[in-house]
């Protein structure tokens, strides 16, 4: 027996707002709308985005519960910071300067963690 990964399954409780997150915020683009949910591509991986969850208004602090998290791969931190800043993005970790990563949620609060990439 063999196993090789599929999608990743993003659950949601918003649609709008994860779709601007995802696409309008981290850049990912839509590839199919099929009838309430979207098929979306990221760096050659492809995620399906499902509004089927409840809404969670508290998520637990970072690393509290057992979660996937996933990264984003920055090769300046600190614009990556000041760009999700701006555009008023969640964070479960705030950078600091000289820390190798932050932590960001998306809308329902799931973790991505922004990691430096590219440093000497």
């Amino acid at each position: 027996m063999k196993f090789r990964r599929g999608e990743i399954n993003i659950l949601c409780s918003n649609l709008e707002a994860s779709l601007h997150f995802y696409v309008d915020i981290l850049g990912f683009t839509p590839t199919t709308d099929a009838e309430g949910f979207y098929h979306l591509q990221f760096a050659g991986n492809q995620y399906l985005l499902l509004p089927i969850a409840a809404r969670v208004d508290n998520p637990a602090p970072y690393g509290s519960v057992p979660q996937f998290s996933m990264d984003l791969l920055a090769d300046d931190l600190g614009a990556a910071y000041a760009y999700f800043k701006a555009r008023g993005v969640t964070f479960a970790k705030e950078w600091t300067e000289g820390a190798a990563m932050f932590v960001i949620r998306d809308p329902d609060g799931l973790p991505w963690e922004v990691v430096a990439f590219g440093i000497d």
